[in-house]
């Protein structure tokens, strides 16, 4: 997949706005017009034995998800692809080469195992004793790098495949075993692990069975929680700072987009917020559904939590990557609207 560029008209409006005086913000009007204008569309532990070997073919949409993520071992070749040895597996998605390097699988956010005295997330236990079974430890794995190197941990961001050509990050996503992430710049196989992660939502398999993680769904007031996941709810205001555009929802989240990330986010979901935004008419969009790190400032350091709240003053945030990450939810705001008398 090609990197997609920014374009000068993307970016402009918000590069051209004069810097707010302090504690101030732009709040819907003509900045945001200007703005909306120039943006151009862009189209628990369980025991080894239920773990079986992937073989990306028990229905249609698995087998789908086999042509868009696995290659033939002779790809697996040239100066960006790698082969080493699994020492351990930390987690659900992350593992540790022989010489201690560590290797974070991109595309997929496995659920959380115990540290410490934090529990398990659900499905945690599960996810990484898949990986195991997928990796074990002394056999050999390829690795293709991306564009970014390491995370903020020092870990190398890489995507994993077996000797018989498996995308294991797919793996774990079609097992509902984890949710994808899509991180630019890092985007070479983000239609594959899309496509892993709808074959699981599809089927309800793991994390997409509500009974294992249910949605935030701040329309019944569910109290918002940190960490990785699913929120739904209204879009209320829209609140454009220099550098972010803010998209609040009712209920305390408010949804970050960054200048850098316009040309990611850009698509039928923007595209339809920015529209409803011209009309002031954001209450007749349905319930939006994302996916992300959800953080509660409470948490952050006073200066830095003063700051963003100038521009967002929800408790909040999370972070909005790419197109990928949310949908409007259809069913919500129609059974929303049965419901109103």
């Amino acid at each position: 997949m090609a990197l997609y560029v920014p374009n000068k008209a993307l970016i402009q409006p918000l590069c051209a706005m004069k810097k707010a005086p302090s504690g101030a913000f732009f709040v819907f009007g003509v900045w945001v017009f200007v703005f909306f204008a120039l943006s151009p569309a862009v189209s628990g532990a369980v025991g080894a034995h239920e773990f079986e070997p992937p073989t990306f073919a028990r229905d249609a949409a698995l087998a789908d998800v086999s042509v868009r993520c696995n290659l033939q071992p002779s790809q697996m070749k040239g100066k960006a692809w790698r082969s080493a040895q699994v020492s351990r597996v930390l987690d659900g998605d992350t593992l540790e080469l022989v010489g201690g390097e560590r290797v974070r699988m991109v595309g997929v956010n496995a659920p959380e195992i115990a540290h410490g005295e934090r529990p398990a997330d659900p499905l945690g236990n599960r996810a990484w004793q898949r990986l195991e079974a997928l990796s074990p430890v002394g056999s050999v794995l390829f690795f293709r790098r991306d564009r970014s190197g390491r995370d903020r941990y020092g870990r190398s961001l890489l995507h994993p495949y077996n000797a018989a050509g498996q995308n294991l990050s797919a793996g774990l996503l079609a097992d509902g075993l984890g949710f994808r992430v899509s991180l630019p710049p890092d985007l070479w196989r983000v239609d594959c692990y899309r496509a892993a992660e709808q074959a699981a939502r599809t089927a309800g398999r793991g994390v997409w069975n509500p009974v294992h993680w249910p949605v935030v769904d701040l329309g019944r007031l569910d109290e918002p929680r940190g960490g990785y996941q699913r929120v739904r709810g209204h879009l209320e205001r829209v609140v454009v700072s220099q550098w972010r555009v803010w998209l609040e929802l009712k209920g305390g989240v408010a949804i970050k987009v960054t200048k850098a990330d316009l040309a990611f986010v850009d698509g039928e979901v923007w595209q339809r917020v920015l529209q409803a935004a011209q009309q002031q008419n954001l209450s007749a969009l349905p319930a939006l559904e994302l996916q992300g790190w959800l953080s509660d400032r409470e948490s952050w350091p006073a200066s830095m939590r003063e700051a963003v709240m100038k521009e967002s003053g929800q408790r909040f945030q999370i972070k909005l990557r790419h197109r990928y990450d949310w949908r409007f939810d259809e069913e919500h705001l129609q059974s929303s609207s049965a419901q109103t008398p």
